[in-house]
């Protein structure tokens, strides 16, 4: 049997309010108390911002569609290959003002960066978004979502 370096998944739905904005996560609470951290040393933090949002920021009804989509297809190039020994690990969805957020744990980042660049580079492509990825051993980028969780339970 292959000893698998993926933790248990367990997103969760949280709400809360920012600025006196809503806002709406899906957070992998079990990856936020991961023994693995060691390998998935780099954060990547992914912005889309909206087109068209409603008084409370939130993506239209008419967008909402299409920025799903695309954040499905995302994760499953970034995710996808072998689930039992991952190189990219989807932390938390944050949707608020404006934007949605995505955030991941990365161990290839240079694979994950020519992607995201190819991504970039296309012309018609239909959605904007920009990045961000850094070493982070310790994991401090996302540390606020972790104490936003906790905070929450």
């Amino acid at each position: 049997m292959k000893e698998s370096n993926t933790p248990e998944k367990g997103f969760s739905v949280i709400r809360y309010i920012n600025n006196n904005m809503p806002a709406v996560g899906i957070v992998n609470i079990p990856l936020l108390e991961t023994k693995l951290k060691g390998a998935f040393t780099y954060a990547l933090s992914l912005s889309i911002e909206f087109k068209d949002t409603n008084k409370d920021g939130m993506p239209s009804q008419e967008e909402l569609p299409e920025i799903d989509a695309f954040c499905d297809k995302l994760d499953e190039q970034l995710v996808g290959g072998d689930p039992a020994h991952p190189k990219v690990l989807l932390l938390a969805r944050i949707t608020w003002n404006g934007a949605r957020d995505l955030f991941y744990r990365v161990t290839d980042p240079e694979t994950v960066h020519a992607y995201l660049q190819s991504l970039i580079k296309q012309e018609n492509f239909p959605i904007k978004f920009d990045y961000l990825m850094e070493f982070d051993k310790k994991w401090k980028t996302t540390d606020w979502i972790r104490k936003l969780v906790k905070k929450r339970k």
